[in-house]
């Protein structure tokens, strides 16, 4: 329902804040190197300082990017899994794709390809992890229903083919009223059919 879908966009918005606040000070450049490292009169007080508010900075940019893909990614995934009318593996894949292409939107269709590659194998990565059901098993349970339409086709088209010959069969050519030219026409078309 819509309180379901609300509730999992505004979790993953928190969630993806905090991880950006977490992850951003340890991944930014400034954690290693700030620009006042280089200035001889600071003091050792002004650095760390300097150090922390970089490191603040950086935490709220991947903060805000974290969150900006919470949203997308558990927004997307919602309104799939209501459109399919199915909880499965690839509602994740599929918002992940969405999520990761956005994402990458900025840099070309080439990194909007990557990141929705990217972030599709990371989701299915997490079912796989984060679930009891493995994403394999839906996937050859897939290809199993697959192969059984495929041949339950076949085995109606070969039926059709059959009641269709007995028809022909059926057929006496005498009261059809051909010309012998027909006739001919109608026996070489048959004799092209049995070779093929």
């Amino acid at each position: 329902d819509m309180n379901n879908c609300l509730t999992k966009c505004v979790a993953s918005v928190v969630g993806g804040a905090a991880m950006g606040m977490v992850f951003g000070p340890i991944f930014s450049s400034s954690f290693l190197s700030s620009s006042i490292d280089h200035d001889q009169t600071a003091t050792f007080k002004q650095k760390v300082v300097a150090g922390w508010k970089d490191m603040y900075k950086a935490g709220l940019r991947m903060a805000k990017t974290f969150a900006v893909v919470g949203l997308v990614y558990s927004a997307t995934e919602c309104t799939i899994e209501k459109a399919r009318g199915a909880h499965d593996y690839k509602n994740g894949l599929y918002a992940g794709c969405v999520a990761g292409g956005i994402l990458g939107a900025s840099g070309g269709p080439a990194s909007a390809a990557v990141g929705c590659a990217g972030f599709a194998a990371f989701s299915l990565g997490i079912d796989y992890f984060m679930t009891d059901t493995d994403p394999r098993d839906f996937m050859i349970k897939d290809k199993d229903l697959n192969q059984m339409l495929i041949r339950e086709k076949e085995e109606n088209l070969f039926k059709a083919y059959e009641r269709q010959a007995e028809l022909l069969d059926e057929i006496d050519i005498d009261t059809l009223g051909l010309t012998p030219e027909q006739l001919e026409e109608l026996d070489r078309i048959i004799e092209a059919e049995k070779k093929e």
